[in-house]
């Protein structure tokens, strides 16, 4: 998916996805407010979420510790209460595949959606193609706008 489509979102883009995201908004809020890759968010649980602290939760694999990041009050409105700590936050985008190749042949699969989603909503205001991958620098960026 990021080859074909490598340009990073401008903040007329972010306006435009957030005005007609329907049932991607938290999604889409997920990648801009916390900076993670669009795998890493996919993958997300309700482990990860801590609603009374506004917080999400998440394992850094290179540094092997646990970090913490504050979502607006928004994005914690957002999140669907009640729900068990190992149901995934998107269950239509997680996959439990095992095997690593399966698994990126079924994520890239489960991420087609929302892509070709927030594609569509870019071309109906003839803005080009972005890509879903940003940098931590370019959220920080577009989050001041």
């Amino acid at each position: 998916i990021q080859s074909i489509i490598n340009r990073e979102l401008k903040a007329a883009d972010i306006g435009i996805i957030f005005g007609a995201a329907g049932p991607w908004w938290l999604f889409f809020a997920m990648l801009l407010f916390t900076g993670l890759k669009v795998v890493d968010v996919a993958m997300l649980s309700h482990w990860n979420f801590l609603p009374h602290r506004g917080i999400l939760r998440r394992f850094e694999r290179r540094s092997g510790r646990f970090s913490e990041l504050l979502l607006p009050f928004q994005v914690v409105a957002k999140i669907p209460r009640g729900r068990l700590p190992s149901e995934p936050l998107f269950p239509t985008l997680y996959t439990d595949v095992d095997d690593s190749l399966l698994f990126e042949e079924e994520m890239h699969r489960n991420l087609a959606e929302p892509l070709r989603f927030m594609q569509a909503l870019l071309a109906a205001a003839d803005r080009p193609a972005a890509s879903l991958f940003r940098s931590e620098e370019h959220t920080s960026e577009l989050q001041s706008h």
